[in-house]
């Protein structure tokens, strides 16, 4: 990511350099962006070298014979190069940034468009074939249900009117007495939300849902979403947790959802476990059936701790022996049939 932001920032300041020659007409400093340019990006420059020597040669002439962006990008040295050759926007000199016209802003504000490709420590074990192992189906069924419950109620009622930015602190002057009465998002507030002031930012919350699902669709979080930020995200953990001790919370009452998937497996016969994993992660339709009503309860029943979705130690084994005794009756209710 270093590596790739270092060239990103070089690759800018390049197409900078070429655009303010073009735009006052000096063919000499154009000439030399150009060349510099092509070293910098390691083509081979020697016909373009004797532009120097030829001072009358027109602009429109010159253009014609820059590289074009698409090639100077090449793949070794910056991976998502652009469908085509870049269009360079007329420059307004009063604000001295590019005209809102044709793509503003996409490459004068690289920043913008800033992918963080490490993902969020905390759902790490739910990413790739994780996400397709027990824990994995319950977590991601958690955060989908929570996100679109806020999600909902936030287009609703709140952000038209609050105008309070996310992850900004103030939300928790403002969202949970604002959410809709009766509402989901209401209830999930008060479930998984109320019991730690640090997390009463629902705004916030929303924003680090949103950078999670991202990072599970794309492969990547977008760098201006707030919840994509590590240390604020540990910053609010490490609240949370500071919070609780001070309560005299017993953390070993609370499982996560490997804590979840460890006590199924003690449910289940070894062998019988490990195939039920390995559909899973086949992704069989059939055994995915069978544990989507456990992770839709779980869903509804999650509470945020700052590192993801948690419950507490008795609830689960309540849920989970009731849906282990569900199985076993519908696998003894095929075998019948």
């Amino acid at each position: 990511m270093q590596k790739l932001k270092e060239d990103h920032e070089r690759l800018k300041r390049l197409v900078v350099t070429i655009v303010d020659a073009a735009r006052v007409d000096d063919l000499a400093r154009l000439n030399a962006a150009i060349i510099d340019a092509g070293r910098a990006t390691g083509l081979d420059i020697t016909h373009l070298v004797d532009i120097d020597t030829r001072p009358t040669r027109s602009l429109a002439r010159v253009k014609q014979s820059t590289i074009s962006l698409d090639d100077a990008r090449t793949p070794q040295t910056f991976p998502h190069p652009p469908e085509g050759p870049m269009e360079v926007p007329p420059y307004d000199s009063q604000t001295g940034r590019m005209s809102p016209r044709w793509g503003y802003g996409v490459w004068l504000d690289p920043d913008r468009f800033l992918k963080i490709f490490q993902p969020p420590i905390d759902i790490v074990p739910y990413l790739g074939a994780g996400k397709h192992t027990v824990a994995g189906h319950i977590v991601w069924a958690c955060l989908d249900y929570a996100y679109a419950c806020l999600l909902d109620a936030m287009r609703k009622h709140i952000a038209t009117s609050s105008g309070i930015p996310p992850g900004q602190g103030s939300g928790s002057d403002h969202y949970p007495h604002s959410l809709p009465p009766n509402s989901a998002a209401r209830a999930l507030f008060d479930h998984s939300l109320r019991h730690s002031k640090p997390l009463h930012d629902v705004a916030y919350i929303a924003a680090l849902l949103e950078a999670r699902m991202e990072f599970r669709r794309m492969g990547y979080m977008r760098a201006d979403n707030p919840g994509a930020n590590a240390e604020s995200r540990e910053m609010l953990q490490r609240r949370v947790f500071e919070d609780f001790e001070k309560r005299g919370v017993r953390m070993d009452q609370w499982w996560s959802a490997l804590d979840v998937q460890k006590y199924i497996g003690q449910k289940m016969e070894v062998c019988e476990f490990a195939a039920f994993q390995a559909a899973l992660r086949c992704e069989q339709e059939a055994q995915i059936q069978l544990l989507r009503p456990l992770a839709r309860t779980l869903a509804q029943s999650g509470v945020c701790f700052g590192d993801g979705p948690r419950w507490r130690a008795d609830h689960v084994v309540m849920v989970v022996n009731a849906w282990a005794r569900a199985v076993s009756d519908q696998r003894a209710t095929r075998e019948l049939n």
